[in-house]
């Protein structure tokens, strides 16, 4: 049987040859058309060296399978990450700054230079770097005034530091008192209010209080009217007097204590603001204005 099968073969030996060739050329036929799309003419062409143009083999993109869920819905495989969209960007909005809340400095006295734009008369100078008084102004009126002109509808705080350095007369009958002047109108005119210090010696008073020593409201019109007043004796230390306005509301604090809230409504258009001293030797090393929100 085997001599057989190998006399069979023997005969047909070439024939076989070419038959297993022309299986290895279609295998590789094959191969050609499945990677780069090429017709089966086309790879017989481009094998004899055909002067036809010969395409670009054409790389077919990867689409993976679509599976199904355990539920039955078909499901995408997850992307990959040259596949994820492009990330979004997004910038934030920084809001528009506001205006802070709060008092608003509108003024700042600066004795450094010669005056500082102060008026510096009735015993007013400057020196040292303070503003001082000689005590021979004989007014209850302003008489030293800011360089600032405030809205006559403001409502504002007006601080300083003040010390008392003597009564012009001291020991016998008189009167002496300093202070701030708020609500003052233009220049020229008596008028506001003044809320400091008044000391009273002998026949005289501040007040319808028994003190002779009191922090006190008056109207700085020439008249001294009082409208408030508190025992209050400043000595020869440095106090800070704060006066409030808002409205017709009137307070005064010293060294951050309030001493007293009035009230009055004849003084409401001025809108200057300064200080006096009257028969009273004082230094002031500051002075300011800021808003009453």
């Amino acid at each position: 049987m085997l001599q057989r099968l190998r006399e069979v073969i023997g005969r047909n030996k070439t024939k076989i040859t070419i038959i297993g060739s022309i299986g290895l050329v279609a295998s590789i036929m094959t191969i050609l058309n499945f990677t780069t799309g090429m017709s089966l003419v086309g790879i017989v062409d481009w094998a004899m060296g055909s002067t036809k143009e010969k395409p670009s083999p054409t790389l077919i993109p990867y689409s993976p399978p679509i599976t199904e869920s355990p539920n039955g819905d078909p499901t995408s495989p997850a992307p990959t990450e040259d596949d994820s969209p492009s990330p979004t960007l997004t910038g934030s909005v920084s809001p528009s700054p506001t205006e802070p809340k709060g008092p608003r400095l509108l003024y700042k006295a600066d004795w450094s230079g010669a005056g500082g734009g102060w008026s510096e008369t009735e015993g007013w100078k400057v020196s040292g770097g303070m503003l001082v008084n000689n005590g021979e102004s004989s007014r209850t009126t302003i008489t030293a005034v800011a360089p600032v002109v405030l809205d006559s509808n403001d409502d504002y705080i007006v601080e300083a530091e003040i010390r008392k350095d003597k009564y012009s007369n001291e020991n016998i009958s008189a009167l002496a008192s300093f202070g701030l002047v708020v609500r003052a109108p233009d220049e020229g005119e008596d008028g506001g209010y003044g809320l400091g210090h008044c000391a009273a010696v002998g026949i005289f008073s501040c007040s319808n209080a028994s003190a002779n020593y009191v922090a006190v409201l008056w109207t700085a019109d020439g008249q001294a009217s009082v409208i408030k007043a508190t025992a209050f004796k400043p000595g020869y230390d440095w106090h800070t007097y704060k006066v409030e306005v808002k409205g017709t509301k009137i307070k005064l604090f010293v060294d951050g204590g309030l001493m007293f809230s009035g009230q009055d409504n004849r003084f409401l258009a001025g809108g200057r603001v300064g200080l006096w001293s009257y028969r009273t030797q004082v230094s002031v090393k500051s002075f300011a204005v800021t808003s009453n929100e």
